[in-house]
């Protein structure tokens, strides 16, 4: 529950310039809330969001869920693996491996990341079908295979006129570098750096 769209992920005045763009389109925008339940009014057959503040939005005709993601490790825990306090997941190393002939992939995996050296759970598609087939590999052979690709973030705001990708790692608390293209943020790319000042992590708006 932040305070703008993709406030994790985007620089603060970008994630504000599209929530605004958003508003602009008519959408209302809740920040700084949980949703706490979602009650089907009877009488109006509409769909009404009850927030964690004790407030409500009403009048929906429907509601989509688009929550992000919560690693399943019961299956972990109850094996005695290993899991992440931080970042949530079942912890390998960068092989993808657990234990001996057990592997974790997709987004239950915190992995050590060979190529930005830290350990990384990642949601996304890319992330799933790549570090899945890393794993299967290893499993089929007789040597083990490190996880060096680095998945792809992307989206659209549909509306805007929107399209945006992200490599590497992507987080609004990182330090960035940004080089845009005309006005109002129309395109452009954003750099994001760590604390030595290296680049971990690219994002690219509106240029493909």
């Amino acid at each position: 529950p932040g305070g703008s769209v993709l406030d994790r992920l985007l620089p603060q005045k970008l994630s504000s310039h599209i929530t605004s763009l958003i508003s602009e389109k008519g959408v209302k925008t809740v920040s700084e809330s949980r949703v706490n339940g979602i009650v089907h009014d009877a009488e109006t057959d509409n769909v009404n969001i009850v927030l964690a503040n004790g407030s409500s939005v009403d009048g929906f005709d429907h509601v989509v869920l688009a929550l992000g993601t919560e690693p399943r490790v019961e299956i972990a825990v109850n094996s005695g693996f290993e899991i992440d306090g931080e970042i949530g997941g079942i912890v390998t190393n960068s092989e993808l491996q657990v234990v001996s002939g057990v592997y974790a992939a997709g987004d239950v995996a915190s992995f050590y990341d060979p190529v930005l050296q830290l350990r990384r759970r990642v949601t996304s598609v890319d992330q799933a079908s790549l570090s899945g087939g890393c794993a299967g590999a290893s499993l089929a052979g007789q040597e083990t295979f490190q996880f060096k690709a680095i998945p792809v973030h992307y989206g659209t705001f549909m509306g805007l006129g929107i399209k945006w990708e992200g490599v590497g790692l992507i987080d609004s608390s990182l330090d960035t570098i940004a080089v845009w293209k005309g006005d109002d943020y129309d395109a452009g790319v954003i750099y994001y750096l760590n604390q030595s000042e290296k680049i971990v992590g690219i994002l690219t708006m509106n240029l493909a």
